[in-house]
């Protein structure tokens, strides 16, 4: 990952609201948590040009993650957790939603069209 993307990551995430656990922490665990959330990407999609938007929105789904505890479960691939008569069932999917839509929607992502030639074979 290189450096203007972690800086653009940081300057993306100054302009959306985050969440104060997010917002709290230090600029070394900011980059940290944006360096990890690249190589999350970078992981299932190495062929993709990776945007601010992508990273930052990767990063706030891992801090969700591990602000409400499904971090762990997610890196422990538990798919069935029940407490008492709650029973939760998790993604195992590792990026985010969100991630996968714009992932998805990329040129490079897109099945090319077969392009054919009609002619008269003599």
């Amino acid at each position: 990952m290189d450096q203007e993307l972690k800086t653009r990551v940081a300057d993306y995430l100054k302009l959306i609201p985050v969440p104060e656990y997010v917002s709290d922490k230090t600029s070394d665990d900011i980059q940290k948590a944006i360096f990890q959330a690249s190589e999350e990407i970078g992981d299932e999609y190495p062929q993709i040009t990776q945007t601010p938007r992508m990273v930052a929105l990767q990063l706030l789904y891992n801090a969700e993650a591990e602000e409400e505890g499904t971090g762990m479960m997610r890196r422990q691939n538990i798919e069935d957790y029940e407490v008492k008569d709650v029973k939760i069932k998790l993604n195992k999917q590792t990026l985010s939603p969100l991630v996968l839509g714009i992932i998805s929607n990329l040129p490079e992502m897109q099945s090319k069209q077969a392009s054919g030639r009609v002619g008269v074979m003599i």
